[in-house]
């Protein structure tokens, strides 16, 4: 979705996003994850391979359950060069409506209908399995999207989804197209604790998130990138405030959204009266796409951006969403702080006396 600008000088939520966060995931990690209720799924086609750009994907044909470090389960059987197949990477070699369906051939995906306990793909997220303690599912739905389901993300108009839940699934693994998997005893396939990757990341961004915006946002750098970064979070704000317009609960009012204009606008004012070779128009273009993560982020910085992934992809449903909601709180204090350190003299109480 593409916004054009437009600032131009012209209690009971809480609960229930804990018990769906925190309670539910809990439960069917133990209780919806039984083989009885996976015994009702298609069975897996293991000899289906989609071959592109000199890797091979397949269905593991085991059934993995959520205590499984499915990472280490992949490089035991399957070598070193062998990884869980990541979101992003799929987005890049299935890049077109064609390509999702022949991908879905070739690998015999089940269709996810009202049961969602099967046709779940486990997949990771930059190399992430986990977020808020669900694992991350990639599942297909041939453009229709059940009752029920958030995607965060989908390929070829909802082909593939993008989801988050704790339901057993087989994972979709990625390898050389010569590679062959290694023996594997049947006893090690579900293994003890799961062994998260990010756990300790996600400990360390709890401690962030509770910490004052003024401590995270950071403004620094040359005045393009301070205007493409303030852009963004007007952006986020704006997707915020429209996604709840005409609810009686909203991530953000009608007084934030104007003043967040008015913050935008300061910001706009101030850098390009000192730098005139800004081009606005450009710079606003960009702020629109993707944001591109580099070698130099850490792990620290893509669990965070994961956290901007979910709660930006919930805003297209209906349903309050609490990932939502403490998006949009970030989002509108980021840009607060940016107005403030880029705009001299804009957080001074004039003397009214």
């Amino acid at each position: 979705m593409f916004l054009s600008a437009d600032f131009d000088t012209k209690n009971q939520i809480g609960l229930r996003g804990v018990v769906r966060s925190t309670l539910i995931p809990l439960l069917l990690s133990t209780v919806m994850g039984s083989p009885a209720l996976a015994q009702r799924c298609q069975p897996i086609n293991s000899s289906g391979e989609y071959k592109a750009s000199e890797k091979k994907f397949i269905v593991d044909p085991e059934l993995i359950y959520p205590q499984t470090d499915i990472l280490s389960y992949v490089r035991r059987k399957y070598g070193d060069n062998a990884s869980v197949a990541d979101w992003e990477q799929l987005k890049q070699v299935v890049n077109s409506r064609g390509r999702a369906e022949g991908f879905i051939r070739s690998l015999s995906l089940e269709l996810q209908m009202d049961n969602h306990s099967c046709g779940n793909y486990l997949i990771t997220v930059r190399g992430n399995t986990h977020i808020n303690g669900m694992r991350f599912l990639l599942t297909r739905h041939d453009g229709q999207v059940p009752a029920g389901w958030s995607p965060l993300d989908s390929i070829g108009n909802h082909n593939l989804d993008l989801g988050r839940w704790n339901w057993p699934g087989h994972i979709i693994v990625v390898m050389d197209q010569q590679q062959k998997p290694r023996a594997l005893p049947n006893s090690s396939v579900s293994v003890g604790p799961p062994q998260i990757r990010t756990e300790a990341a996600q400990e360390q961004k709890q401690s962030i998130v509770d910490q004052p915006s003024s401590n995270r946002t950071e403004v620094g750098g040359q005045p393009r990138a301070q205007l493409v970064r303030s852009y963004r979070a007007y952006i986020d704000v704006k997707k915020c405030f429209d996604s709840r317009k005409g609810y009686a609960a909203v991530y953000l009012n009608e007084e934030q959204m104007q003043r967040a204009r008015q913050w935008i606008k300061g910001i706009e004012g101030s850098l390009t009266s000192a730098n005139r070779d800004l081009e606005t128009s450009l710079l606003w273009k960009e702020a629109n796409e993707p944001e591109k993560s580099t070698a130099e982020d850490s792990e620290l910085a893509a669990i965070m951006q994961l956290g901007d992934i979910v709660g930006r992809g919930s805003l297209k449903n209906a349903d309050w969403d609490d990932e939502s909601s403490n998006f949009c709180k970030r989002s509108y204090e980021n840009l607060r702080v940016m107005y403030e350190k880029l705009t001299p003299g804009s957080g001074q109480v004039t003397k009214d006396f």
